[in-house]
């Protein structure tokens, strides 16, 4: 499920307004997000799409969407049963700055980096561009000091806010997504189509395309930095090797 958020003249700053595309109910959706409540699928306070009618033009869920709410956001009443449960599901969020948060933190060292390269779409063919992180240096949540060495990040699963901001604005289609229903979503590439790219596809093996089968295939990787001057607290796997073939002096600002 891909979806664009953006915050409507006179909203406050912990709604947005998310519309996209559900490839497996073959819809267009809107969502209102209230992010005060919580971090994930538990923020939505109203949603067109996802039931019928279905809404396979885009036009037609704007207009769907400008009678439903025509620009104010709806009254929420919630139970208190669902407070109770939203309060606690917020001691646990996909956040990496959530104060209350009880996931062992590992963390990622600057300099951190947008690595973007091609590849193809498997539904649709349609060429594309798909990106992952790196850090300079990583520690593990277990691990007394930071291992030295470039990392290539994946199942990215939480990062701060502040990032997850920046890599929207100019790459919104590498968002949070799961792989099936239940399942943690992470940072996952998606084309235009609909297709979600997970991070199996993209890196799982050599050969993909962020695990290029000859030193020269990391020179194929445009690099950009982030402007994060410090360590941040991550969820994701990591591997090593392959930081030596890439040309970090030639690396853009984000």
């Amino acid at each position: 499920m891909s979806m664009y958020e953006s915050r409507p003249a006179g909203w406050p700053s912990h709604c947005e307004l998310a519309v996209g595309w559900d490839p497996a109910l073959e819809t267009y959706f809107a969502q209102v997000r209230d992010y005060s409540i919580s971090q994930d699928d538990n923020c939505v306070i109203a949603w067109l799409g996802a039931l019928g009618p279905h809404y396979r033009d885009i036009d037609g869920l704007m207009q769907a969407l400008n009678d439903r709410i025509r620009g104010l956001l709806p009254e929420v009443t919630l139970t208190e049963a669902k407070r109770s449960r939203l309060r606690k599901d917020k001691k646990i969020d996909y956040d990496g700055e959530a104060p209350h948060s009880t996931y062992p933190k590992s963390w990622a060292y600057p300099p951190l980096y947008v690595l973007r390269t091609a590849d193809r779409c498997p539904e649709c063919g349609q060429a594309m561009h798909v990106y992952t992180l790196g850090c300079a240096a990583f520690q593990d949540a277990e691990d007394r000091k930071p291992i030295e060495d470039f990392h290539f990040l994946s199942r990215i699963s939480r990062l701060p806010r502040r990032v997850l901001r920046l890599l929207k604005r100019k790459c919104p289609g590498y968002s949070l997504d799961r792989e099936a229903e239940g399942q943690t979503p992470y940072l996952m590439n998606h084309c235009r189509c609909g297709a979600r790219l997970d991070d199996d596809y993209v890196n799982g093996d050599v050969g993909a395309a962020f695990w290029p089968d000859t030193p020269e295939g990391y020179g194929d990787f445009r690099l950009f930095r982030l402007p994060i001057e410090e360590a941040i607290p991550v969820e994701s796997s990591t591997m090593l090797g392959g930081g030596e073939y890439l040309s970090f002096d030639r690396a853009e600002l984000w």
